[in-house]
């Protein structure tokens, strides 16, 4: 029933956080072309570091991304990462500021315990099962 809406969802989210991740200085792939056209975003993190080192230092912090190539000129090295979770939990455009800051601050060699604690903290805004439908909805 509410699938089409979930899928519009999903993309406005991720391009939401496409965006406030370009405006913290992050380089994504396609940002000239609104970022992307599905729940996955590709970060340029040559500058970072390596993949799967930039990956498990997210990870540490409590933010999951697997590691993607990128075109040489972009650094090499990237991250993928999806929307569909905080989505489906009930993640809003709003949001993607919030979400930017704590992936930026991992990426920038933020303490990992310090970020991660913020993480736990935004992650607890996403805990309700709403596939984009409100609570009022869904009952």
């Amino acid at each position: 029933t509410y699938g089409n809406a979930h899928a519009k969802a999903i993309i406005t989210n991720a391009k939401a956080l496409g965006q406030a991740l370009s405006n913290k200085g992050i380089r994504l792939l396609c940002a000239e072309l609104g970022f992307t056209e599905s729940h996955t975003l590709i970060l340029a993190v040559g500058e970072y570091g390596e993949s799967k080192a930039v990956a498990d230092r997210l990870e540490s912090c409590g933010i999951i991304a697997g590691g993607a190539g990128v075109p040489e000129e972009l650094g090499g090295h990237g991250l993928r990462m999806g929307v569909q979770e905080l989505t489906r939990t009930g993640m809003d455009p709003e949001d993607a500021g919030d979400i930017a800051d704590c992936i930026a601050a991992a990426l920038q060699g933020e303490e990992p315990r310090q970020v991660a604690m913020r993480v736990k903290s935004l992650a607890g805004r996403f805990h309700d099962m709403c596939y984009t439908v409100g609570p009022e909805t869904a009952n």
